[in-house]
């Protein structure tokens, strides 16, 4: 609401319902990328990871794509 982000815990009947299956949801513990690493964004193309952190559940990577540096979510984007 207002520009705030907040998670919302999953109701306990999407499981019940068989309409979510948990183990998609799990986030790796460990980072899957690292830097030098090639990845592909949807609208920003290929890019080379420049640093690795730690953000809340996920992980934040620092890409440049081209000369264009972006701070992304490692859902966001796919190795090449």
């Amino acid at each position: 609401y207002k520009g705030q982000r907040k998670l919302i815990k999953k109701s306990r009947f999407l499981g019940e319902a068989g309409l979510i299956n948990d183990t998609a949801f799990q986030r790796s513990k460990s980072p899957s990328y690292k830097k030098g690493d090639l990845v592909k964004h949807k609208l920003f193309g290929i890019g080379r990871v420049q640093g690795v952190t730690k953000s809340g559940k996920e992980y934040k990577l620092k890409i440049n794509f081209g000369g264009s540096k972006r701070e992304i979510i490692s859902s966001f984007v796919q190795s090449v």
